[in-house]
């Protein structure tokens, strides 16, 4: 050990004058280069050896708490691989030599130590230590290659395939015994899958010399196949021709490598919904920014109309647009995985009971459909509008594939147990649990798929009819996905297809599908409202909404000037409209800021997000409500309403 190397030392020495001999000689010591720790116990050495490593211990065998060799055992017990110098006094030989015999590696005595005796004595008991720990590593790396390798390793005659030798794992692999293997042949035992395939071997053994990595399969005991990677060369032993084999079972690396494959497929597939999810929920957001300023002057304009006004009937179509382009960002949340709004336990029976009188409109006039419904279903959460939209998505693609000819669609729901090979046959596996699931199914006895078009009927926009079908299948991936649920498909062509939908089972009581809307009122008394978003035209649209109906207004384009604002009023604000993606300053930070100013604030969150996406931060901290983009001025002044009913 040269002495650049830093060498850390646990020093046990109860005596000052001693410890502060050892300090000073392995300071003054070209041979090593100390740090020292020291102890004066062994209590304390066995304290600092359970923190630290330390590459050396030297410890007198005199301690407060230790005497003679039980002091040694003490040290190494709690630090095994640790190397140990043992300082003596005139009576301690014996003692010493002892602990040289179980171990340590050197003994020094005090009344002889010098700079030169003690340094080298380290560098010494060093240098020992580490080819000791060499020689071991080696002695144990032999053994675990000759001993326990996984390898198959064979001897045999290269005239008939006798059997002169094996290792455990070949006969771990093929299933005999020892008694079973040896003076027998391989081609007697049938471990070759042919005579003429060994043959083959053995010819190119004696034309090159050896083979290596010969991809073959054996045959074990109980007539299983296990492929193997074999290399074999020859080898004299007593005068006789032998072959020394070598080979690998290679059946779980196959095994893994098509379950590689299988998770390169997956990974691909969910980065692949992940990146067109976050543009989807993108632009999505963005849209419904845009739509606030359609939506809210729409309706605004048409309130300053007079009820005869011959243009009223515009700006109704321009609402009804401006809503269909909703429903469709809508869409896109839902391909996004952010589709999930106001989530109820229903039964799901219940729903499609009350979505087929509605049938008649969406299918074709050819098909009949049959309802086999599971009245006594669990129940599951769900937003029910997006369930509404699976539904009639499943059913409107079931009519397609009747193409005009007269067929049949059948819609069931029920109860199905699931394992974990069924959930791996699904287009939404994703480690789901195992168990129960209520499901939807939707048949038809239309043309049916091929495999090439059920692997692409869940990407955006993909068709097999005229183009702009919209998402379709895409969105209702994406909202079973947010819904923790998965898919099944069953298709082939001429045969029809049968689409079902699995979704968790709820413990949650089962809730009324209908909703009721509160009813508008007129202010009773002023509500003073600050207006925090940055995007200016729906600042313009909501504050506009807010005057209407009577509210006093104060707008900023972000939350640090809404922070101010809301500090220079503070004790006049009754409600904060809080958008919850601006530059600066973040909604969800602003609120922190705007409670910790006035603890009582009421703030109503906005986004082009859904409520569970953008308020999951919120839950417990006060919000009082939340209202997503885009909405209208009678939807503000409702939710408004429930916020501030003593203001109405």
């Amino acid at each position: 050990m040269m002495s650049y190397y830093p060498c850390h030392v646990l020093l046990v020495e109860d005596n000052p004058g001693d410890a502060r001999l050892v300090e000073e000689y392995l300071q003054e010591s070209p041979d090593v280069a100390c740090d020292l720790a020291r102890a004066e116990t062994v209590a304390a050495a066995r304290d600092l050896l359970r923190q630290e490593r330390f590459d050396l211990i030297m410890s007198d065998l005199g301690l407060p708490d230790s005497q003679g060799i039980n002091t040694f055992h003490q040290l190494n017990e709690v630090a095994p691989d640790t190397p140990i110098i043992i300082l003596t006094g005139l009576g301690d030989r014996e003692v010493a030599l002892a602990c040289l015999r179980e171990g340590a590696q050197d003994y020094i005595n005090k009344n002889d130590m010098s700079t030169p005796s003690l340094g080298k004595a380290v560098r010494y008991a060093l240098e020992r230590w580490q080819s000791q720990q060499a020689l071991k590593a080696s002695e144990e790396k032999f053994n675990k290659v000759f001993h326990h390798s996984p390898v198959w390793v064979v001897i045999s005659l290269l005239e008939d395939g006798t059997y002169l030798e094996v290792n455990e794992a070949f006969l771990a692999g093929v299933g005999y015994t020892r008694d079973e293997v040896l003076g027998k042949s391989s081609l007697e035992l049938g471990v070759w899958s042919s005579e003429s395939e060994r043959r083959e071997i053995v010819n190119l053994i004696k034309q090159k010399g050896s083979v290596s990595n010969r991809e073959i399969v054996r045959h074990t005991k109980d007539g299983s196949e296990l492929p193997t990677l074999y290399s074999g060369e020859l080898l004299e032993i007593d005068g006789r021709i032998c072959l020394v084999s070598v080979e690998q079972d290679i059946s779980a690396l196959k095994k893994a490598e098509a379950e590689r494959l299988k998770i390169e497929q997956q990974l691909l597939q969910v980065q692949k919904l992940e990146s067109l999810g976050v543009l989807a929920g993108g632009i999505a957001h963005d849209f419904n920014n845009m739509l606030m300023g359609i939506l809210g002057n729409a309706e605004l304009a048409r309130m300053d109309l007079s009820p005869e006004s011959p243009v009223g009937v515009y700006f109704e179509q321009i609402e009804t647009a401006a809503r269909r382009l909703a429903d469709l960002t809508n869409q896109l949340l839902a391909y996004s995985g952010r589709g999930r709004f106001v989530v109820k336990a229903i039964n799901l029976s219940s729903l499609v009971t009350e979505l087929s009188s509605l049938l008649n409109t969406v299918i074709s006039k050819q098909a009949q459909v049959r309802l086999n419904l599971d009245e006594n279903l669990p129940s599951v959460q769900v937003d029910v509008t997006q369930m509404r939209q699976v539904i009639m998505n499943l059913i409107t693609n079931a009519s397609d594939a009747l193409q005009e000819r007269n067929g049949t669609i059948t819609i069931c729901t029920g109860t199905t147990m699931v394992d974990r090979d069924y959930l791996a046959s699904t287009h939404l596996e994703e480690d789901l649990p195992t168990g129960t699931y209520v499901y939807l199914e939707v048949s038809d006895t239309g043309v049916g798929m091929d495999l090439e078009t059920q692997e692409k009927i869940f990407d955006p926009f993909f068709t097999t009819k005229f183009t702009g079908r919209g998402l379709g299948l895409a969105a209702v991936q994406g909202i079973i996905r947010s819904h923790n649920g998965t898919i099944k498909v069953y298709s082939e062509p001429g045969k029809g297809t049968a689409i079902k939908v699995l979704l968790p089972i709820s413990q949650v009581a089962v809730q009324s599908i209908a909703e009721s809307l509160p009813t508008d009122g007129d202010l009773s008394k002023p509500i003073q409202v600050l207006l925090v978003d940055d995007d200016e035209t729906v600042r313009k649209v909501t504050c506009r909404s807010l005057e209407k109906m009577g509210c006093r207004v104060l707008t900023a384009q972000d939350g640090v000037d809404g922070l101010n604002l809301f500090r220079k009023h503070l004790g006049e604000m009754d409600l904060v409209v809080l958008d919850m993606t601006m530059p600066r300053l973040s909604g969800e930070e602003t609120f922190q800021q705007l409670r910790r100013l006035k603890p009582s604030v009421k703030v109503l969150l906005t986004s082009g997000y859904n409520e569970q996406e953008s308020t999951n931060r919120f839950t417990g901290k006060g919000l009082a409500g939340f209202i997503q983009k885009p909405f209208t001025p009678t939807e503000l002044r409702r939710k408004m309403r429930d916020i501030l009913p003593e203001k109405f």
